[in-house]
């Protein structure tokens, strides 16, 4: 996912990658970032074939996350914040996996679920720095670390260990393992789907082709309100615009009510949402009297 990814941006180093509210990353932070996620996780002992849990929302962390897993080998697996504590312990178990990266937002409950569940690691990703002043002032004392646990680090915290780490490269085939993404569970128990490299890159390989249907233009704006848990939130959210030469506007909440003034606000060329999101932007008086 990562080469390919990288390899349809060669010479947009300078074009931006992701947005999200007021920040905008060029491809060449974008690199940047990656990289240096990449060697924080291997300074934790992550190495190729290993597991990476994360509960997140659309965000350019859980992106930079993504790919950085991805770079070195291992296998990213998104998991819900909505699903109950004790399923999200019995994925964690499943998983093996000893490094969960979240928001802070879902921190207790993943301090939570992270307990006898093999988890050594919980990192903490803050979403105020997206947010306008007031906002994020009181999001910061509303989500603050609660004190006495050993295993929650911050991001920043966790970027800085792996500093002096020299960055691993190993060879990631096409047929290898990508991500892990559980099922809804509506018909039981929600059960682990492993995507390989190529199935992911083949879903931005068909949309990049498809220029009679979608006619993508490179340096366009893509707005993704869904979040990297959802299958189609990763690969069709946030893998397929970075290939196929879009600005990523990424929106940390999900919630239908919000589209419409994100779609006045950031004015994409295109969108990704799910029919409560269709429903909101049809039904909604701003996006009746916008152009």
């Amino acid at each position: 996912m990562y080469d390919y990814m990288r390899a349809c941006n060669v010479g947009r180093e300078n074009a931006t990658a992701l947005t999200c509210g007021n920040r905008h990353i060029s491809f060449l932070k974008f690199f940047a970032d990656i990289d240096n996620c990449a060697k924080a996780l291997d300074s934790y002992g992550v190495k190729a074939g290993d597991v990476v849990s994360a509960i997140m929302l659309a965000s350019p962390e859980a992106v930079i996350l993504l790919y950085a897993i991805n770079k070195i080998g291992a296998v990213s697996c998104f998991l819900s914040p909505s699903s109950p504590e004790d399923t999200i312990r019995g994925q964690l178990s499943l998983l093996k996996s000893k490094l969960v990266v979240t928001h802070d937002i879902f921190q207790k409950i993943v301090l939570f679920a992270a307990e006898d569940s093999g988890v050594e690691t919980v990192i903490c990703v803050s979403l105020a720095a997206y947010l306008p002043v007031p906002a994020s002032i009181l999001a910061r004392l509303k989500f603050q670390a609660p004190k006495g646990t050993e295993r929650l680090i911050s991001w920043k915290r966790f970027l800085e260990n792996g500093m002096s780490t020299v960055l691993p490269l190993p060879t990631v085939s096409g047929d290898e393992d990508a991500v892990i993404e559980f099922t809804g569970g509506t018909t039981g128990e929600p059960k682990g789907v492993v995507i390989s490299n190529t199935a992911a890159n083949a879903v931005a390989f068909a949309y990049k082709t498809s220029t009679d249907t979608m006619d993508f233009q490179t340096g366009q704006r893509f707005l993704d309100i869904l979040p990297p848990f959802l299958a189609y939130g990763i690969f069709f959210g946030a893998h397929m615009p970075l290939c196929v030469g879009l600005e990523n506007i990424l929106c940390p909440d999900p919630s239908p009510e919000k589209l419409p003034g994100l779609l006045v606000k950031y004015r994409p060329n295109h969108f990704s949402g799910g029919p409560l999101h269709m429903n909101q932007m049809i039904s909604d008086k701003k996006m009746q009297k916008s152009d």
